[in-house]
Protein backbone atom coordinates (compact mmCIF):
# COMPACT_ATOMS: atom_id res chain seq x y z
CA UNK A 1 0.00 0.00 0.00
CA UNK A 2 1.24 3.45 -0.84
CA UNK A 3 2.56 5.63 1.97
CA UNK A 4 1.33 8.84 0.35
CA UNK A 5 0.76 11.77 2.63
CA UNK A 6 -2.88 12.41 3.68
CA UNK A 7 -2.79 16.05 2.56
CA UNK A 8 -1.53 15.13 -0.91
CA UNK A 9 -4.13 12.38 -1.14
CA UNK A 10 -6.97 14.79 -0.41
CA UNK A 11 -5.68 17.16 -3.07
CA UNK A 12 -5.60 14.29 -5.56
CA UNK A 13 -9.12 13.18 -4.62
CA UNK A 14 -10.51 16.72 -4.87
CA UNK A 15 -8.81 17.29 -8.23
CA UNK A 16 -10.25 14.05 -9.63
CA UNK A 17 -13.75 14.96 -8.48
CA UNK A 18 -13.52 18.50 -9.87
CA UNK A 19 -12.29 17.34 -13.29
CA UNK A 20 -14.97 14.64 -13.52
CA UNK A 21 -17.71 17.09 -12.59
CA UNK A 22 -16.41 19.63 -15.11
CA UNK A 23 -16.30 17.05 -17.91
CA UNK A 24 -19.83 15.87 -17.17
CA UNK A 25 -21.33 19.35 -17.01
CA UNK A 26 -19.55 20.38 -20.20
CA UNK A 27 -20.49 17.32 -22.26
CA UNK A 28 -23.99 16.71 -20.91
CA UNK A 29 -25.18 20.32 -20.97
CA UNK A 30 -26.75 19.99 -17.52
CA UNK A 31 -28.30 23.24 -16.24
CA UNK A 32 -29.97 24.40 -13.05
CA UNK A 33 -33.20 25.02 -14.96
CA UNK A 34 -33.32 21.39 -16.11
CA UNK A 35 -33.10 19.91 -12.63
CA UNK A 36 -36.84 20.19 -11.93
CA UNK A 37 -37.75 17.57 -14.55
CA UNK A 38 -36.29 14.07 -14.01
CA UNK A 39 -33.73 13.03 -16.59
CA UNK A 40 -35.53 9.69 -16.82
CA UNK A 41 -39.26 9.23 -16.26
CA UNK A 42 -40.00 5.54 -16.69
CA UNK A 43 -39.36 2.07 -15.25
CA UNK A 44 -37.31 1.90 -12.04
CA UNK A 45 -36.69 5.67 -12.11
CA UNK A 46 -40.34 6.02 -11.08
CA UNK A 47 -39.85 3.59 -8.21
CA UNK A 48 -36.77 5.44 -6.97
CA UNK A 49 -38.66 8.72 -7.34
CA UNK A 50 -41.47 7.42 -5.11
CA UNK A 51 -38.92 6.35 -2.49
CA UNK A 52 -37.29 9.80 -2.51
CA UNK A 53 -40.66 11.58 -2.35
CA UNK A 54 -41.78 9.31 0.46
CA UNK A 55 -38.57 10.08 2.33
CA UNK A 56 -39.02 13.85 2.03
CA UNK A 57 -42.66 13.65 3.16
CA UNK A 58 -42.50 10.99 5.87
CA UNK A 59 -38.89 10.97 7.10
CA UNK A 60 -37.67 7.65 5.65
CA UNK A 61 -38.54 5.37 2.76
CA UNK A 62 -39.48 2.19 4.65
CA UNK A 63 -43.11 3.21 5.17
CA UNK A 64 -45.09 5.46 2.86
CA UNK A 65 -48.74 6.08 3.87
CA UNK A 66 -49.34 7.94 0.59
CA UNK A 67 -49.13 4.65 -1.36
CA UNK A 68 -50.78 1.30 -0.72
CA UNK A 69 -53.94 2.93 0.71
CA UNK A 70 -55.63 2.44 3.03
CA UNK A 71 -52.96 0.65 5.07
CA UNK A 72 -49.90 2.26 3.48
CA UNK A 73 -46.89 0.87 1.67
CA UNK A 74 -44.00 -0.84 3.45
CA UNK A 75 -40.65 -1.56 1.87
CA UNK A 76 -39.71 -3.99 4.63
CA UNK A 77 -41.02 -6.84 2.48
CA UNK A 78 -39.01 -5.66 -0.54
CA UNK A 79 -35.55 -4.91 0.84
CA UNK A 80 -33.77 -1.86 -0.55
CA UNK A 81 -30.44 -2.08 1.29
CA UNK A 82 -28.30 0.50 -0.56
CA UNK A 83 -28.00 2.62 2.56
CA UNK A 84 -25.22 4.83 1.15
CA UNK A 85 -27.55 5.92 -1.64
CA UNK A 86 -30.46 6.48 0.73
CA UNK A 87 -28.27 8.61 3.02
CA UNK A 88 -27.27 10.72 0.02
CA UNK A 89 -30.94 11.21 -0.91
CA UNK A 90 -31.72 12.15 2.68
CA UNK A 91 -28.92 14.74 2.81
CA UNK A 92 -30.06 16.29 -0.46
CA UNK A 93 -33.60 16.32 0.93
CA UNK A 94 -32.54 18.84 3.57
CA UNK A 95 -31.95 21.33 0.73
CA UNK A 96 -35.10 20.63 -1.28
CA UNK A 97 -38.22 18.47 -1.13
CA UNK A 98 -38.53 18.24 -4.92
CA UNK A 99 -37.93 14.59 -5.75
CA UNK A 100 -36.77 15.26 -9.33
CA UNK A 101 -34.12 17.73 -8.18
CA UNK A 102 -32.84 15.25 -5.60
CA UNK A 103 -32.74 12.43 -8.16
CA UNK A 104 -30.99 14.53 -10.81
CA UNK A 105 -28.45 16.04 -8.43
CA UNK A 106 -27.65 12.58 -7.04
CA UNK A 107 -26.98 11.32 -10.57
CA UNK A 108 -24.75 14.29 -11.36
CA UNK A 109 -22.84 13.89 -8.09
CA UNK A 110 -22.30 10.21 -8.78
CA UNK A 111 -19.60 11.17 -11.32
CA UNK A 112 -17.32 13.27 -9.08
CA UNK A 113 -17.87 10.98 -6.08
CA UNK A 114 -16.91 7.91 -8.12
CA UNK A 115 -13.87 9.67 -9.58
CA UNK A 116 -12.75 10.61 -6.06
CA UNK A 117 -12.99 7.12 -4.56
CA UNK A 118 -11.44 5.49 -7.64
CA UNK A 119 -8.48 7.89 -7.60
CA UNK A 120 -8.04 7.30 -3.87
CA UNK A 121 -8.09 3.51 -4.26
CA UNK A 122 -5.68 3.61 -7.21
CA UNK A 123 -3.25 5.79 -5.24
CA UNK A 124 -3.39 3.37 -2.31
CA UNK A 125 -2.51 0.59 -4.77
CA UNK A 126 0.80 2.39 -5.45
CA UNK A 127 -0.12 4.06 -8.73
CA UNK A 128 1.36 7.49 -9.36
CA UNK A 129 -0.79 10.57 -8.60
CA UNK A 130 -1.31 11.52 -12.24
CA UNK A 131 -2.19 7.93 -13.15
CA UNK A 132 -4.61 7.74 -10.22
CA UNK A 133 -6.41 10.86 -11.39
CA UNK A 134 -6.69 9.42 -14.90
CA UNK A 135 -8.08 6.14 -13.56
CA UNK A 136 -10.57 8.02 -11.40
CA UNK A 137 -11.87 9.98 -14.38
CA UNK A 138 -12.12 6.97 -16.70
CA UNK A 139 -13.81 4.88 -14.04
CA UNK A 140 -16.37 7.59 -13.31
CA UNK A 141 -17.28 7.62 -17.01
CA UNK A 142 -17.48 3.84 -17.37
CA UNK A 143 -20.11 2.80 -19.95
CA UNK A 144 -21.92 1.04 -17.09
CA UNK A 145 -22.62 4.46 -15.57
CA UNK A 146 -24.48 5.70 -18.64
CA UNK A 147 -26.44 2.55 -19.37
CA UNK A 148 -27.65 2.28 -15.75
CA UNK A 149 -28.56 5.99 -15.77
CA UNK A 150 -31.40 7.03 -13.45
CA UNK A 151 -33.55 3.94 -13.88
CA UNK A 152 -30.85 2.08 -11.94
CA UNK A 153 -29.61 5.05 -9.92
CA UNK A 154 -28.81 2.78 -6.96
CA UNK A 155 -26.36 0.97 -9.24
CA UNK A 156 -25.09 4.21 -10.79
CA UNK A 157 -23.98 5.24 -7.29
CA UNK A 158 -21.14 2.69 -7.35
CA UNK A 159 -18.52 4.88 -5.63
CA UNK A 160 -17.94 2.25 -2.92
CA UNK A 161 -16.81 -0.41 -5.43
CA UNK A 162 -13.19 0.89 -5.80
CA UNK A 163 -12.85 0.86 -2.00
CA UNK A 164 -14.12 -2.72 -1.93
CA UNK A 165 -11.57 -3.69 -4.59
CA UNK A 166 -8.85 -1.99 -2.54
CA UNK A 167 -9.86 -4.14 0.45
CA UNK A 168 -9.84 -7.32 -1.67
CA UNK A 169 -6.42 -6.64 -3.20
CA UNK A 170 -4.71 -5.57 0.02
CA UNK A 171 -6.04 -8.52 2.01
CA UNK A 172 -5.12 -11.03 -0.71
CA UNK A 173 -1.68 -9.40 -1.17
CA UNK A 174 -1.08 -9.73 2.61
CA UNK A 175 -0.72 -5.98 3.18
CA UNK A 176 -3.15 -5.71 6.06
CA UNK A 177 -0.96 -7.06 8.83
CA UNK A 178 -2.28 -8.47 12.13
CA UNK A 179 -5.92 -7.96 12.94
CA UNK A 180 -7.02 -5.92 15.96
CA UNK A 181 -4.29 -3.36 15.37
CA UNK A 182 -4.46 0.32 14.57
CA UNK A 183 -3.35 -0.35 11.01
CA UNK A 184 -6.30 -2.65 10.35
CA UNK A 185 -8.84 -0.03 11.51
CA UNK A 186 -8.91 1.56 8.04
CA UNK A 187 -9.74 -1.79 6.48
CA UNK A 188 -12.56 -2.28 8.96
CA UNK A 189 -13.98 1.04 7.70
CA UNK A 190 -13.71 -0.23 4.11
CA UNK A 191 -15.59 -3.40 5.09
CA UNK A 192 -18.35 -1.36 6.75
CA UNK A 193 -18.70 0.85 3.67
CA UNK A 194 -18.89 -2.30 1.54
CA UNK A 195 -21.78 -3.50 3.69
CA UNK A 196 -23.59 -0.19 3.18
CA UNK A 197 -23.26 -0.39 -0.62
CA UNK A 198 -26.24 -2.74 -1.03
CA UNK A 199 -26.97 -6.39 -1.65
CA UNK A 200 -25.30 -6.77 -5.05
CA UNK A 201 -22.12 -4.81 -4.44
CA UNK A 202 -21.66 -6.10 -0.89
CA UNK A 203 -22.21 -9.80 -1.60
CA UNK A 204 -20.16 -9.68 -4.79
CA UNK A 205 -17.30 -8.04 -2.89
CA UNK A 206 -17.54 -10.68 -0.13
CA UNK A 207 -17.50 -13.54 -2.64
CA UNK A 208 -14.46 -12.09 -4.41
CA UNK A 209 -12.71 -11.37 -1.10
CA UNK A 210 -13.08 -14.96 0.08
CA UNK A 211 -12.26 -16.53 -3.29
CA UNK A 212 -9.20 -14.42 -4.10
CA UNK A 213 -7.84 -14.52 -0.55
CA UNK A 214 -8.33 -18.28 -0.40
CA UNK A 215 -6.28 -18.71 -3.58
CA UNK A 216 -3.62 -16.33 -2.25
CA UNK A 217 -3.48 -18.10 1.13
CA UNK A 218 -2.99 -21.44 -0.59
CA UNK A 219 -0.31 -20.03 -2.91
CA UNK A 220 1.62 -18.27 -0.13
CA UNK A 221 1.02 -20.98 2.49
CA UNK A 222 -0.38 -18.33 4.87
CA UNK A 223 -3.69 -19.20 6.48
CA UNK A 224 -3.73 -15.76 8.13
CA UNK A 225 -4.66 -14.23 4.75
CA UNK A 226 -7.86 -16.24 4.57
CA UNK A 227 -8.57 -15.65 8.24
CA UNK A 228 -8.39 -11.89 7.67
CA UNK A 229 -10.62 -12.25 4.60
CA UNK A 230 -13.25 -14.09 6.61
CA UNK A 231 -13.13 -11.43 9.31
CA UNK A 232 -13.63 -8.54 6.88
CA UNK A 233 -16.29 -10.43 4.93
CA UNK A 234 -18.12 -11.03 8.21
CA UNK A 235 -17.97 -7.30 9.01
CA UNK A 236 -19.33 -6.38 5.58
CA UNK A 237 -22.06 -9.04 5.70
CA UNK A 238 -22.92 -8.07 9.28
CA UNK A 239 -23.30 -4.44 8.26
CA UNK A 240 -25.58 -5.51 5.41
CA UNK A 241 -27.53 -7.60 7.93
CA UNK A 242 -28.05 -4.55 10.14
CA UNK A 243 -29.38 -2.66 7.12
CA UNK A 244 -31.76 -5.57 6.53
CA UNK A 245 -32.93 -5.73 10.15
CA UNK A 246 -36.38 -4.19 9.43
CA UNK A 247 -36.89 -6.74 6.66
CA UNK A 248 -35.80 -9.66 8.83
CA UNK A 249 -38.18 -8.59 11.61
CA UNK A 250 -41.02 -8.14 9.12
CA UNK A 251 -40.50 -11.56 7.56
CA UNK A 252 -40.32 -13.18 10.99
CA UNK A 253 -43.70 -11.62 11.86
CA UNK A 254 -45.55 -11.98 8.55
CA UNK A 255 -43.92 -15.04 6.99
CA UNK A 256 -41.58 -15.50 4.01
CA UNK A 257 -41.48 -12.89 1.24
CA UNK A 258 -43.91 -12.98 -1.67
CA UNK A 259 -42.98 -9.69 -3.33
CA UNK A 260 -40.30 -10.96 -5.70
CA UNK A 261 -39.67 -14.54 -6.75
CA UNK A 262 -36.56 -15.22 -8.82
CA UNK A 263 -36.40 -18.24 -11.09
CA UNK A 264 -33.09 -20.14 -11.42
CA UNK A 265 -33.16 -19.58 -15.19
CA UNK A 266 -32.94 -15.82 -14.63
CA UNK A 267 -29.37 -16.20 -13.36
CA UNK A 268 -28.46 -17.43 -16.84
CA UNK A 269 -30.55 -14.77 -18.58
CA UNK A 270 -28.82 -11.95 -16.69
CA UNK A 271 -25.34 -13.47 -16.60
CA UNK A 272 -22.05 -12.02 -17.81
CA UNK A 273 -20.76 -12.61 -21.34
CA UNK A 274 -17.21 -12.02 -22.49
CA UNK A 275 -18.27 -10.79 -25.92
CA UNK A 276 -20.52 -8.07 -24.53
CA UNK A 277 -17.75 -6.91 -22.18
CA UNK A 278 -15.14 -6.45 -24.88
CA UNK A 279 -17.25 -5.28 -27.82
CA UNK A 280 -18.00 -1.56 -28.38
CA UNK A 281 -20.29 0.18 -25.94
CA UNK A 282 -23.97 0.42 -26.94
CA UNK A 283 -24.73 3.44 -29.16
CA UNK A 284 -21.06 4.15 -29.85
CA UNK A 285 -20.44 7.54 -31.44
CA UNK A 286 -18.51 5.88 -34.29
CA UNK A 287 -21.13 4.40 -36.63
CA UNK A 288 -19.04 1.38 -37.66
CA UNK A 289 -18.47 0.35 -34.05
CA UNK A 290 -22.16 0.84 -33.23
CA UNK A 291 -22.98 -1.46 -36.15
CA UNK A 292 -20.65 -4.13 -34.73
CA UNK A 293 -22.33 -3.91 -31.35
CA UNK A 294 -25.83 -4.11 -32.82
CA UNK A 295 -24.85 -7.11 -34.95
CA UNK A 296 -23.53 -8.86 -31.86
CA UNK A 297 -26.77 -8.34 -29.95
CA UNK A 298 -28.83 -9.47 -32.96
CA UNK A 299 -26.89 -12.75 -33.14
CA UNK A 300 -27.42 -13.60 -29.47
CA UNK A 301 -30.23 -15.79 -28.20
CA UNK A 302 -33.31 -13.63 -27.42
CA UNK A 303 -33.35 -14.54 -23.72
CA UNK A 304 -29.62 -13.76 -23.36
CA UNK A 305 -29.62 -10.24 -24.83
CA UNK A 306 -30.77 -8.57 -21.61
CA UNK A 307 -29.14 -5.99 -19.35
CA UNK A 308 -25.83 -7.84 -19.74
CA UNK A 309 -25.17 -5.41 -22.61
CA UNK A 310 -24.55 -2.90 -19.81
CA UNK A 311 -21.35 -4.81 -18.97
CA UNK A 312 -19.39 -3.21 -21.85
CA UNK A 313 -15.99 -2.05 -20.56
CA UNK A 314 -14.85 0.37 -23.22
CA UNK A 315 -11.55 0.13 -25.13
CA UNK A 316 -9.21 1.12 -22.28
CA UNK A 317 -10.58 -1.34 -19.74
CA UNK A 318 -10.80 -4.04 -22.43
CA UNK A 319 -7.04 -3.68 -22.97
CA UNK A 320 -6.62 -4.03 -19.22
CA UNK A 321 -8.79 -7.16 -19.26
CA UNK A 322 -6.50 -8.89 -21.72
CA UNK A 323 -3.46 -7.77 -19.72
CA UNK A 324 -4.88 -9.31 -16.55
CA UNK A 325 -5.93 -12.51 -18.30
CA UNK A 326 -2.43 -12.91 -19.70
CA UNK A 327 -0.46 -11.81 -16.63
CA UNK A 328 -0.36 -15.24 -14.90
CA UNK A 329 1.26 -16.75 -18.00
CA UNK A 330 3.45 -13.90 -19.32
CA UNK A 331 6.36 -13.13 -17.02
CA UNK A 332 6.99 -9.53 -18.16
CA UNK A 333 3.37 -8.67 -17.47
CA UNK A 334 3.50 -10.45 -14.14
CA UNK A 335 6.55 -8.39 -13.19
CA UNK A 336 4.95 -5.12 -14.28
CA UNK A 337 1.94 -5.73 -12.02
CA UNK A 338 4.14 -6.66 -9.07
CA UNK A 339 2.22 -7.40 -5.88
CA UNK A 340 -0.92 -6.14 -7.59
CA UNK A 341 -1.00 -9.35 -9.61
CA UNK A 342 -3.93 -10.07 -7.29
CA UNK A 343 -5.95 -7.90 -9.68
CA UNK A 344 -5.59 -10.70 -12.23
CA UNK A 345 -6.90 -13.31 -9.79
CA UNK A 346 -9.81 -11.00 -8.91
CA UNK A 347 -10.89 -10.58 -12.54
CA UNK A 348 -10.60 -14.30 -13.33
CA UNK A 349 -12.59 -15.23 -10.20
CA UNK A 350 -15.24 -12.62 -11.01
CA UNK A 351 -15.66 -13.90 -14.55
CA UNK A 352 -15.79 -17.58 -13.58
CA UNK A 353 -18.47 -16.84 -11.02
CA UNK A 354 -20.65 -14.46 -13.03
CA UNK A 355 -20.44 -15.78 -16.58
CA UNK A 356 -23.37 -17.65 -18.09
CA UNK A 357 -22.95 -21.27 -17.08
CA UNK A 358 -20.48 -20.28 -14.37
CA UNK A 359 -20.37 -20.91 -10.64
CA UNK A 360 -23.36 -18.64 -10.02
CA UNK A 361 -25.56 -21.09 -11.96
CA UNK A 362 -24.54 -23.90 -9.61
CA UNK A 363 -25.31 -21.73 -6.57
CA UNK A 364 -28.98 -21.56 -7.59
CA UNK A 365 -29.32 -25.00 -5.99
CA UNK A 366 -28.80 -23.37 -2.59
CA UNK A 367 -31.54 -21.58 -0.60
CA UNK A 368 -31.83 -17.91 -1.71
CA UNK A 369 -29.27 -18.72 -4.40
CA UNK A 370 -31.35 -16.96 -7.05
CA UNK A 371 -31.47 -13.59 -5.30
CA UNK A 372 -28.28 -12.40 -7.04
CA UNK A 373 -29.69 -13.05 -10.48
CA UNK A 374 -28.05 -10.16 -12.38
CA UNK A 375 -24.49 -11.38 -12.07
CA UNK A 376 -23.47 -9.19 -15.03
CA UNK A 377 -23.32 -6.31 -12.54
CA UNK A 378 -19.95 -7.59 -11.32
CA UNK A 379 -18.54 -6.03 -14.50
CA UNK A 380 -18.07 -2.75 -12.62
CA UNK A 381 -15.62 -4.54 -10.28
CA UNK A 382 -13.83 -5.93 -13.31
CA UNK A 383 -13.68 -2.47 -14.93
CA UNK A 384 -11.77 -0.93 -12.01
CA UNK A 385 -9.28 -3.79 -11.89
CA UNK A 386 -8.69 -3.47 -15.64
CA UNK A 387 -8.09 0.29 -15.53
CA UNK A 388 -5.60 -0.18 -12.70
CA UNK A 389 -3.82 -2.83 -14.76
CA UNK A 390 -3.48 -0.42 -17.69
CA UNK A 391 -2.09 2.22 -15.35
CA UNK A 392 0.44 -0.16 -13.80
CA UNK A 393 1.69 -1.35 -17.19
CA UNK A 394 1.99 2.20 -18.57
CA UNK A 395 3.98 3.28 -15.50
CA UNK A 396 6.27 0.24 -15.85
CA UNK A 397 6.94 1.10 -19.51
CA UNK A 398 7.67 4.74 -18.68
CA UNK A 399 10.10 3.75 -15.91
CA UNK A 400 12.08 1.69 -18.40
CA UNK A 401 12.33 4.59 -20.86
CA UNK A 402 14.57 7.38 -19.52
CA UNK A 403 13.76 9.48 -22.57
CA UNK A 404 10.08 9.49 -21.65
CA UNK A 405 10.74 10.32 -18.00
CA UNK A 406 12.88 13.25 -19.06
CA UNK A 407 9.88 14.92 -20.74
CA UNK A 408 7.14 15.18 -18.11
CA UNK A 409 5.33 17.96 -19.99
CA UNK A 410 5.08 15.78 -23.09
CA UNK A 411 3.83 12.88 -20.97
CA UNK A 412 1.19 15.11 -19.40
CA UNK A 413 -0.08 16.34 -22.77
CA UNK A 414 -0.14 12.84 -24.28
CA UNK A 415 -1.87 11.50 -21.16
CA UNK A 416 -4.55 14.20 -21.27
CA UNK A 417 -5.24 13.47 -24.94
CA UNK A 418 -5.45 9.71 -24.35
CA UNK A 419 -7.81 10.16 -21.38
CA UNK A 420 -10.00 12.52 -23.41
CA UNK A 421 -10.25 10.02 -26.27
CA UNK A 422 -10.98 7.22 -23.81
CA UNK A 423 -13.82 9.22 -22.25
CA UNK A 424 -15.29 9.82 -25.72
CA UNK A 425 -15.05 6.10 -26.42
CA UNK A 426 -16.92 5.29 -23.21
CA UNK A 427 -19.54 8.06 -23.51
CA UNK A 428 -22.46 6.74 -25.66
CA UNK A 429 -23.17 8.93 -28.65
CA UNK A 430 -26.90 9.04 -27.90
CA UNK A 431 -26.61 9.96 -24.24
CA UNK A 432 -28.47 13.13 -23.35
CA UNK A 433 -30.11 14.60 -20.28
CA UNK A 434 -33.03 16.10 -22.20
CA UNK A 435 -35.79 13.94 -23.63
CA UNK A 436 -38.81 15.73 -25.14
CA UNK A 437 -41.04 12.70 -24.62
CA UNK A 438 -40.24 12.67 -20.90
CA UNK A 439 -40.75 16.43 -20.65
CA UNK A 440 -44.16 16.25 -22.35
CA UNK A 441 -45.28 13.34 -20.19
CA UNK A 442 -44.01 15.08 -17.06
CA UNK A 443 -45.87 18.33 -17.89
CA UNK A 444 -49.12 16.45 -18.52
CA UNK A 445 -48.82 14.57 -15.21
CA UNK A 446 -47.97 17.80 -13.40
CA UNK A 447 -51.20 19.45 -14.56
CA UNK A 448 -53.18 16.34 -13.63
CA UNK A 449 -51.61 16.33 -10.16
CA UNK A 450 -52.56 19.96 -9.62
CA UNK A 451 -56.14 19.16 -10.63
CA UNK A 452 -56.31 16.19 -8.24
CA UNK A 453 -54.97 18.27 -5.33
CA UNK A 454 -57.51 21.00 -6.06
CA UNK A 455 -60.42 18.57 -6.36
CA UNK A 456 -59.92 16.26 -3.38
CA UNK A 457 -59.53 17.12 0.31
CA UNK A 458 -56.29 16.32 2.20
CA UNK A 459 -55.93 12.61 2.97
CA UNK A 460 -58.44 11.51 0.33
CA UNK A 461 -57.87 8.03 -1.12
CA UNK A 462 -57.69 7.27 -4.85
CA UNK A 463 -58.14 3.77 -6.24
CA UNK A 464 -55.81 2.86 -9.10
CA UNK A 465 -57.41 0.88 -11.89
CA UNK A 466 -56.38 -1.68 -13.02
CA UNK A 467 -54.86 -3.46 -10.05
CA UNK A 468 -51.20 -4.14 -10.84
CA UNK A 469 -48.85 -6.08 -8.59
CA UNK A 470 -46.00 -4.28 -6.87
CA UNK A 471 -43.06 -4.46 -7.32
CA UNK A 472 -42.12 -5.37 -10.88
CA UNK A 473 -45.71 -5.79 -11.99
CA UNK A 474 -46.15 -5.55 -15.76
CA UNK A 475 -49.77 -6.21 -16.76
CA UNK A 476 -52.44 -5.03 -19.19
CA UNK A 477 -49.80 -3.40 -21.36
CA UNK A 478 -48.81 -0.95 -18.60
CA UNK A 479 -45.18 0.03 -18.16
CA UNK A 480 -43.47 -1.06 -14.96
CA UNK A 481 -44.40 1.39 -12.14
CA UNK A 482 -46.44 3.64 -14.46
CA UNK A 483 -49.17 3.93 -11.81
CA UNK A 484 -46.69 5.76 -9.57
CA UNK A 485 -46.59 8.74 -11.92
CA UNK A 486 -49.60 10.70 -10.57
CA UNK A 487 -48.36 10.28 -6.99
CA UNK A 488 -45.15 12.09 -7.91
CA UNK A 489 -47.18 15.23 -8.70
CA UNK A 490 -49.63 15.42 -5.79
CA UNK A 491 -49.08 16.61 -2.25
CA UNK A 492 -51.81 15.42 0.09
CA UNK A 493 -53.78 12.50 -1.39
CA UNK A 494 -53.24 8.74 -1.11
CA UNK A 495 -53.22 5.99 -3.75
CA UNK A 496 -54.09 2.30 -3.59
CA UNK A 497 -51.17 1.32 -5.83
CA UNK A 498 -48.15 -0.05 -4.00
CA UNK A 499 -49.45 -3.00 -1.98
CA UNK A 500 -46.70 -5.61 -1.76
CA UNK A 501 -47.33 -8.62 -3.95
CA UNK A 502 -48.72 -11.71 -2.25
CA UNK A 503 -49.87 -10.00 0.96
CA UNK A 504 -53.47 -9.55 2.16
CA UNK A 505 -53.83 -5.99 0.85
CA UNK A 506 -52.77 -7.12 -2.60
CA UNK A 507 -55.49 -9.80 -2.63
CA UNK A 508 -58.11 -7.24 -1.52
CA UNK A 509 -57.17 -4.83 -4.31
CA UNK A 510 -57.34 -7.58 -6.93
CA UNK A 511 -60.76 -8.65 -5.66
CA UNK A 512 -62.08 -5.08 -5.90
CA UNK A 513 -60.90 -4.82 -9.50
CA UNK A 514 -62.84 -7.94 -10.42
CA UNK A 515 -66.02 -6.95 -8.55
CA UNK A 516 -67.58 -5.29 -11.60
CA UNK A 517 -70.36 -2.69 -11.00
CA UNK A 518 -70.30 -3.46 -7.26
CA UNK A 519 -66.70 -2.15 -7.03
CA UNK A 520 -67.69 1.54 -6.96
CA UNK A 521 -70.09 1.00 -4.07
CA UNK A 522 -67.44 -0.98 -2.18
CA UNK A 523 -64.85 1.75 -2.74
CA UNK A 524 -67.30 4.47 -1.67
CA UNK A 525 -68.05 2.52 1.51
CA UNK A 526 -64.31 2.16 2.26
CA UNK A 527 -63.77 5.89 1.96
CA UNK A 528 -62.21 6.18 -1.50
CA UNK A 529 -62.99 9.52 -3.12
CA UNK A 530 -61.82 8.92 -6.70
CA UNK A 531 -60.69 6.36 -9.27
CA UNK A 532 -57.64 6.86 -11.46
CA UNK A 533 -57.48 4.77 -14.61
CA UNK A 534 -54.36 4.09 -16.64
CA UNK A 535 -55.53 4.42 -20.25
CA UNK A 536 -53.28 1.63 -21.48
CA UNK A 537 -55.77 -0.63 -19.75
CA UNK A 538 -58.50 0.58 -22.14
CA UNK A 539 -56.62 -0.54 -25.22
CA UNK A 540 -55.83 -3.89 -23.68
CA UNK A 541 -59.25 -5.46 -24.30
CA UNK A 542 -62.83 -4.45 -25.28
CA UNK A 543 -64.08 -5.75 -21.91
CA UNK A 544 -61.86 -3.23 -20.13
CA UNK A 545 -63.51 -0.36 -22.00
CA UNK A 546 -66.98 -1.62 -21.06
CA UNK A 547 -65.94 -1.88 -17.43
CA UNK A 548 -64.65 1.70 -17.45
CA UNK A 549 -67.88 3.02 -19.00
CA UNK A 550 -69.88 1.33 -16.23
CA UNK A 551 -67.52 2.73 -13.60
CA UNK A 552 -67.88 6.30 -14.92
CA UNK A 553 -71.67 6.02 -14.81
CA UNK A 554 -71.67 4.70 -11.24
CA UNK A 555 -69.31 7.44 -10.01
CA UNK A 556 -71.87 10.07 -11.08
CA UNK A 557 -69.21 12.62 -12.03
CA UNK A 558 -67.48 13.97 -15.11
CA UNK A 559 -64.20 12.18 -15.86
CA UNK A 560 -61.07 14.20 -16.65
CA UNK A 561 -58.52 12.91 -19.14
CA UNK A 562 -54.90 14.01 -18.74
CA UNK A 563 -53.42 16.13 -21.53
CA UNK A 564 -51.41 13.29 -23.04
CA UNK A 565 -54.23 10.77 -22.65
CA UNK A 566 -52.37 8.61 -20.12
CA UNK A 567 -54.86 8.77 -17.24
CA UNK A 568 -58.58 9.26 -16.56
CA UNK A 569 -59.46 10.84 -13.22
CA UNK A 570 -63.01 10.15 -11.92
CA UNK A 571 -64.18 11.62 -8.60
CA UNK A 572 -66.65 9.42 -6.70
CA UNK A 573 -69.71 11.47 -5.73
Amino acid sequence: MSNCRPCATWVLVTLSAAIALGIFLLMSGATLAGLSVPYEYQYDALLTGSMIKGMTEHGWFLHNPSLGAPGGQTFADFPILELVSQILFKILGFATNHYAVILNVAFILSFPMTAATAAYAARRLDLAPATSVAIGILYAFAPYHFTRYEHHILLSLYMIVPLSVLLIVDVAADRVGPLLTRRSAGYVALAVLTGLAGVYYCLMACLLLLAVSGISAFDRRRISIFTAAMAFAAIAAGTLGLCAAPTIVYWAKHGPPHSVVRRPAEVEMFGLTLSQMIFPVPHHRIAALEHVQRALDANMLPDIATENADAALGLTATIGLFLLLGAPFIKPLHKMLGSNIVLSTTVIAAFLWATIGGVSAALTLLPMGTMLRSTNRISIFIAFCCLCAVGLVVEAVVRKRPALRARPAVLAIVGAVVVSLAVLDQWPGTFTLTDRAYATRWASDERLGQLIDATLPPGAMIFNLPSVSFPEGIKYGLGDYDEIRPYLHTQHVRYSYGHLRGRDDDAWETAITGAGPRAVADLRRMGFRAILIDCNYLSYSPMARTQIEQTVALCRSTPVVSDDGSFIFIPIR
